[in-house]
């Protein structure tokens, strides 16, 4: 087994996306999904909004990859490898502080809810959403 300390620097990525920078980092772990949360929270400021993408399979209707965008920095979480999920998420995604910004925000909030959110949380994902087009 990898250490964490080792495993968490091997799915960092810098890119260019449309000519700007981003730091994409690439999980599979619970531990370190929930850091890159809380590093994320850490990034927003006052106008806290949050890019949101969820992506399934042809072969499952579960939620596969989770990708999370704030600023210049994409948490890409591999929900489909976990054998559990990341006990940060449901109160990130139900943080009413929050507007997440994504096309088809309803579809991709309602396959949380029905995937797993239930067992972990009340509430409702993504309360404050926004859809946009083609670039999200």
């Amino acid at each position: 087994m990898i250490p964490l300390r080792f495993k968490s620097k091997m799915g960092v990525h810098n890119i260019k996306l449309y000519g700007f920078p981003v730091t994409a980092t690439v999980v599979d772990d619970c531990s370190l999904a929930d850091s890159g949360i809380i590093q994320l929270m850490n990034q927003l400021c006052e106008l806290k909004i949050v890019g949101i993408d969820v992506k399934g399979t042809e072969l499952s209707a579960e939620p596969q990859l989770l990708l999370i965008y704030v600023k210049d920095r994409c948490l890409i979480i591999q929900l489909g490898r976990m054998s559990s999920y990341p006990s940060q998420l449901a109160s990130f995604l139900g943080d009413t502080n929050i507007c997440f910004v994504g096309a088809n925000m309803n579809r991709k909030a309602d396959g949380l809810k029905k995937s797993w959110i239930p067992l972990v949380w009340k509430g409702s994902p993504m309360m404050h959403r926004v859809v946009v087009g083609e670039l999200a």
